[in-house]
């Protein structure tokens, strides 16, 4: 129990903290839910800080600056972290801005109301979160989404799984005041791709960059060469190409963890004995001691999880028994 309370060891309230925001790919979720996001699990990777995850299901950039954002900088102090993940419903709107639509035709047509155009109100979005964390005293970091589950006949990851809309978008005709769908860019024109137009920005504003869609393709390619696509979607939620599962959010954590390593992005903060420079671990050999939890970014501490009906769950070993407490 010792060591189970060592690893639990919650940080004092004015500690450093990493907030994270971004979809439902990253966001809390039920125990009694299958998917998880990979943020959800974060904490097991990093050790003198404490993730505040923010992150909401169904959320874009624009979406979540719209309605998320203010309450999410009232928990902002001075030193702290923001790590910016968003892709999955920026693509919503198949390219388009609902908000540029009606100003250059009058009418939206079926465009999203959640969708950014990736080369011009993503950028201006994501450049929010960059200049307001600043003016906070806070680091931002943007890290891509995690590509998702799908898959070309030869085991590589389709143009639209690595957020790139290339294949087919829309675009406005002007002179005829409609929207037009189906339109294609050649594979090597990324005008339409949201994890280099992320790439671009991170350039432009000189912020530290996590290619976790890269990170997460390597993977899913790498897991679907050695047992095909049954193998890949044992990490997602039941007949979802999108959304992992608890296993699948441990292997994505890691991933995450590594990449940051690898990229001097949080290195202080990132136990080493979770991960292994250069080489990939499965899901099922990462030792997860405990879960994490925090309510409004304030973490929960052994002493009164009673209090908020959280349990302490752990493995006794790897592959043993898990225990709740």
């Amino acid at each position: 129990m010792m060591i189970l309370l060592a690893a639990c060891m919650v940080l004092p309230a004015a500690s450093i903290k990493v907030h994270t925001i971004g979809d439902s790919t990253m966001c809390n979720y039920k125990e009694s839910e299958e998917r998880r996001g990979w943020c959800q699990l974060l904490q097991m990777y990093l050790e003198g800080i404490t993730v505040n995850n923010r992150a909401l299901s169904g959320r874009s950039s624009k979406q979540f600056y719209n309605e998320e954002w203010p309450d999410v900088k009232k928990d902002f102090q001075s030193g702290d972290y923001l790590i910016i993940q968003f892709a999955h419903n920026d693509e919503k709107g198949n390219g388009l801005d609902r908000d540029e639509v009606m100003a250059l035709i009058g009418n939206y047509g079926s465009v999203n109301d959640r969708g950014t155009c990736p080369y011009s109100t993503y950028h201006d979005y994501l450049k929010k979160y960059i200049n307001e964390a600043r003016e906070a005293g806070v680091t931002p970091i943007l890290i891509s989404s995690i590509c998702r589950g799908k898959f070309n006949a030869d085991g590589t990851v389709t143009r639209s799984g690595r957020h790139d809309l290339g294949d087919s978008y829309k675009v406005v005709d002007v002179a005829n005041k409609k929207v037009i769908n189906g339109t294609k860019l050649d594979a090597s024109n990324h005008t339409m791709d949201y994890t280099e137009n992320m790439r671009q920005v991170a350039e432009e504003m000189n912020v530290q960059y996590v290619d976790l869609m890269a990170a997460t393709k390597k993977e899913w390619e790498k897991i679907y060469a050695e047992g095909g696509k049954s193998t890949v979607e044992t990490y997602f939620r039941s007949g979802d190409e999108t959304h992992v599962n608890e296993k699948g959010a441990i292997l994505v954590g890691k991933l995450a963890a590594q990449a940051m390593y690898d990229a001097n992005v949080l290195r202080p903060y990132i136990k080493t004995s979770t991960i292994v420079t250069g080489i990939s671990t499965p899901a099922t050999e990462v030792e997860a001691p405990a879960r994490y939890y925090t309510l409004g970014g304030i973490p929960i501490s052994p002493s009164n999880l009673s209090k908020h009906n959280i349990y302490i769950e752990y493995r006794q070993g790897t592959g043993g028994k898990v225990v709740r407490k």
